[in-house]
């Protein structure tokens, strides 16, 4: 099977990083899992500086229990390092769900796709901030495009990259 990489430089780091990794058609066919929990699971994600607070955080803390975050309308959805942004993509997560974990039909929108790889961890091309709160909070994902990989994750592919592995 055939897996191609996108790489960024990332200057703070100085070498190239994964960024994300797209499994071509040679991987299990995709099935659509409905109130997909993540209890139990370890995902492979990229979260680094400039897109996590808890990373970004000198005492690690997860934005989704800071107190007082004020107006959450205010707030930029590609400021991603923001401490209000996961608190944001959770409130949408719970209050605009056709939009966060959009219908299989629909277009220009962006679902969640997990494949399960043969290391047992999980990884997504998209949508880890959605996966990272549902697996925090313990809440179960409403729509999932779940498939399967014959190849190791990301992070166990290549242990020196920013790509780290959650357990929830």
């Amino acid at each position: 099977m055939k897996i191609s990489y996108i790489s960024h430089i990332f200057p703070k780091f100085k070498k190239a990083l994964l960024v994300a990794r797209y499994i071509d058609s040679g991987s299990k066919v995709d099935r659509y899992v409905r109130n997909y929990s993540l209890q139990g699971k370890t995902l492979s994600l990229l979260f680094f500086h400039g897109n996590c607070h808890k990373v970004a955080d000198p005492a690690g803390r997860c934005s989704l229990f800071l107190e007082d975050q004020g107006d959450l309308s205010n707030h930029r959805e590609y400021e991603k390092a923001n401490p209000k942004h996961c608190p944001y993509i959770h409130f949408l997560m719970q209050n605009e769900s056709d939009r966060m974990f959009p219908p299989y039909n629909a277009t220009g929108r962006y679902p969640i796709y997990l494949c399960r790889n043969s290391c047992g961890h999980y990884s997504t091309g998209q949508g880890q901030h959605r996966l990272c709160i549902s697996g925090t909070l313990g809440i179960p994902l409403p729509r999932v495009r779940l498939s399967s990989s014959e190849n190791v994750c990301g992070s166990c592919e290549n242990p020196h990259t920013a790509m780290s592995l959650y357990s929830f």
